[in-house]
Order: structure tokens, then C-alpha cells, then sequence
């Protein structure tokens, strides 16, 4: 239980981070 919540929480942490990053980085075409 402990390694799927660790592997769970792993691959969801730097799934939400590069979401937020990329989206702050990337400019977007709008006004």
C-alpha cells in the first residue's frame, strides 16, 4: 500500500508542477 501511494503521489507531483510551470512559462496568445 505504502510503495502504490508513494508511486501515486510521485508521478502525480511533477505531473501538477510541469502543468503549473509550463503554463507560467509559456506565454499565451491572448491579449
Amino acid at each position: 500500500a505504502a510503495r502504490d501511494y508513494l508511486s501515486r503521489t510521485r508521478r502525480e507531483y511533477p505531473l501538477h508542477y510541469v502543468f503549473d510551470m509550463s503554463d507560467i512559462e509559456i506565454p499565451q496568445p491572448h491579449p
